[in-house]
């Protein structure tokens, strides 16, 4: 555990003592011992560090646990746009770049797009209807 924490502090120089690091791990483990119904998700135990106003005693243990839980461990997001972009490029030819735009972010944000209900919007466009002028 030693050589992980120091590994991780070195890393994070200006916010983490790597020296203090694991002791705050080892006295937070004696602690949890007495508390048997706590979460231990990273997320859980941020909880309860800061619920028992832990910064004075926990004061590395929680950053490391904030940068964590801020942190991107995966390029996924990344390659995800990058993958629909390369799907789309077929478009390229017959659609302009702003409607190619719009259609890469409503496939990226596919999980939000699903949820709006297409029956309100399609009232609404047809409520505001265009008006033609017959020539």
């Amino acid at each position: 555990m030693q050589s992980k924490c120091a590994g991780f502090a070195a890393a994070f120089l200006d916010d983490i003592d790597g020296d203090r690091l694991p002791e705050e791990i080892q006295d937070y483990r004696i602690l949890v011992k007495r508390h048997a119904a706590l979460d231990l998700t990273p997320v859980g135990i941020l909880k309860f560090i800061v619920s028992i106003d832990g910064n004075d005693v926990f004061p590395n243990f929680k950053v490391e646990l904030q940068i964590l839980l801020t942190v991107s461990i995966s390029v996924a997001g990344c390659e995800r746009s990058f993958s629909k972009m390369k799907l789309m490029t077929y478009l390229r030819s017959t659609t302009t770049e702003k409607r190619l735009t719009n259609f890469t972010i409503l496939s990226i944000e596919r999980e939000t797009v699903e949820q709006v209900d297409f029956s309100k919007v399609i009232e609404n466009f047809a409520a505001v209807a265009a008006r033609k002028v017959s020539i």
